[in-house]
């Protein structure tokens, strides 16, 4: 039987649809939530960009109001990833419940200012040293932020355990402030850039600074019966947030819009503040500080080795 080139070349292309169409994978659904802050940039840069679709992902994203939020969303299934600051994420380490740590999100360093403990202008507040006996704002009880303020009054010399912690979510935090309902709150961009162009608080130091000047500040992370269930999906997750923490440690703008409309921002505010440094990988070196400081101000009750709590290929 003799067959056209034309005949020939339909047929074929009809093939090779059939069989891509038959080797195409639906999308890994990965529901993931995170405080509005610029920390998770990265994620949504990837959203935006449609990295994550190209590597076979569907991410999708919500906004939670603190880390430990986060995690009982995590815990219960309700998303399946979550970022936070890593000292909740300690916390719970300790207490048995089964998360790991999947993906770095941000790195602290002390010469990039992103962090700053806010008073009001008109407050007898000058440094760390007069918090005793004062009201302190934190997202969390117990989390990276409150750790870090007691490391802070204890470098000054106060008495870090006589400051009282209360939680005040970040967004309401400046309201809360000038409202005199709190005497200081440690925030990070893009909160701290917007009340700092109030002209109406100060900024009395960066109480990060307290516990190292380097280490991984926050992560992402899922239970473990989730990294054992998705692990290639997990993996593929892991190496597009290192994709794009690249990008964007080269070129912060590329984050604006997807950051502006997340955290509902002024893209312009987000454009000049500080960005935070992405990461795609958790070094245990650089989490080790903050475990060693949450054992030291109470959040946990004995210290152990950051590399209990990281998934495989994480560090890597």
């Amino acid at each position: 039987m003799t067959i056209s080139r034309r005949t020939f070349t339909a047929s074929t292309c009809a093939a090779v649809a059939t069989a891509r169409a038959a080797g195409a994978q639906t999308p890994v659904a990965i529901r993931c939530s995170s405080a509005p802050d610029d920390d998770v940039s990265a994620v949504l840069y990837a959203i935006d960009s449609g990295m994550f679709r190209r590597a076979g992902l569907d991410v999708s994203i919500t906004a939670g109001n603190s880390g430990a939020a986060i995690a009982a969303a995590v815990a219960g299934g309700a998303i399946d990833m979550g970022k936070s600051s890593v000292v909740a994420l300690i916390s719970a380490h300790q207490r048995g419940v089964p998360f790991l740590l999947v993906a770095g999100s941000a790195l602290y360093d002390v010469n990039q200012k992103i962090v700053g403990m806010l008073v009001a202008s008109d407050s007898s507040i000058a440094g760390p040293k007069d918090l005793p006996g004062k009201i302190v704002g934190v997202p969390s009880l117990n989390d990276l932020y409150s750790i870090a303020n007691d490391a802070f009054v204890d470098r000054a010399g106060g008495a870090w355990r006589d400051v009282k912690t209360v939680e005040v979510s970040s967004a309401s935090a400046p309201a809360a402030l000038l409202a005199h309902r709190i005497d200081a709150v440690t925030v990070t961009t893009p909160v701290l850039q917007a009340a700092m162009d109030t002209g109406k608080v100060r900024d009395i130091g960066d109480p990060f600074s307290a516990i190292a000047d380097h280490f991984v500040r926050s992560a992402w992370f899922a239970t473990k019966d989730f990294v054992s269930a998705n692990a290639d999906a997990v993996a593929r997750f892991r190496r597009v947030v290192a994709d794009a923490a690249t990008t964007l440690n080269a070129t912060p703008a590329k984050s604006i819009s997807a950051l502006a409309a997340f955290s509902k921002q002024d893209p312009a505010l987000i454009a000049r503040m500080p960005r935070s440094i992405f990461v795609g990988r958790v070094d245990p070196k650089l989490l080790q500080p903050c475990i060693d400081a949450a054992f030291k101000y109470g959040a946990i009750t004995a210290t152990f080795d950051a590399r209990d709590m990281i998934a495989a290929g994480a560090e890597r």
